[in-house]
């Protein structure tokens, strides 16, 4: 009785003991995967490990790269990934180059611990934005105001066309249309709005284009949702690269 009662131990150790593998193996396999939101001013932390490689991987393709200490890091370029492996125990920054933005990091290189497979980066923008999506028609309001005021953005025509006020958001939208005619594609996150008031920036604000991306000749509906304390003027101001175009709304207009 006694040797049976051994052997049902031993039948169930070792059944904890695979179980436990089952467990630990699946964890200890796992990649480390992440997904930034970084800029040329939002830096982000990327954890490197001696031995092993880590992969930045982009929506975009990747031009160049600026190394602070380039003499501890082999990089690669393999379509719109990144590869870094680090060759010593160092921290420093990098910069990537890509067809539309700018990229920053800081590198962090270790013996071991904590450390990055694959980083799927994304683009942070500095105003907020939503691309690609369909724009539903307002509810009619007495408070619409119809503007028709054309701007030429660098051969992007902007063309502001109405205001309303949401009543229940306490928002002002400015519905406006953009037109390409240029030869080449426009990103529509490539325009950027700024908006002040007697020289302040006015921040609460967000916009939502139905196009991505302008092909030439084509038109995208844009809607800038904004949050004024107070109904007076403010200038509102469009940008392209180094090209600048601006309008005044005025407190008729609100």
């Amino acid at each position: 009785m006694a040797l049976l009662n051994t052997r049902e131990i031993n039948i169930k150790f070792k059944f904890m003991i695979c179980m436990f593998l089952l467990v630990i193996i699946p964890v200890s396999a796992q990649a480390n995967v992440r997904t930034v939101y970084v800029n040329d001013k939002n830096m982000e932390n990327i954890y490197l490990n001696m031995g092993k490689s880590t992969i930045l991987r982009f929506n975009e393709k990747p031009k160049k790269v600026v190394i602070g200490n380039q003499n501890y890091f082999q990089v690669e370029f393999i379509d719109s990934d990144i590869t870094i492996q680090p060759q010593g125990i160092v921290s420093t920054n990098l910069f990537a180059y890509c067809e539309n933005n700018t990229y920053g990091f800081i590198l962090n290189a270790h013996a071991s611990g904590r450390y990055d497979d694959l980083i799927n980066v994304r683009w942070k923008p500095e105003t907020s934005y939503v691309l690609g999506q369909k724009l539903r028609e307002p509810e009619k309001s007495i408070n619409d105001k119809v503007i028709n005021r054309p701007l030429d953005l660098d051969g992007i025509l902007v063309n502001l066309e109405k205001i309303s006020f949401d009543e229940k958001r306490k928002l002002h939208i400015l519905d406006i249309i953009l037109e390409n005619i240029k030869q080449k594609d426009l990103h529509a996150k490539n325009i950027k709005i700024n908006l002040t008031r007697g020289g302040k920036p006015i921040k609460k604000y967000f916009f939502i284009s139905e196009k991505e991306i302008l092909k030439s000749k084509e038109k995208s509906k844009l809607r800038l949702f904004i949050k004024l304390e107070n109904k007076t003027a403010f200038k509102l101001e469009f940008c392209l690269n180094d090209k600048k175009v601006h309008t005044i709304i005025d407190k008729s207009d609100l």
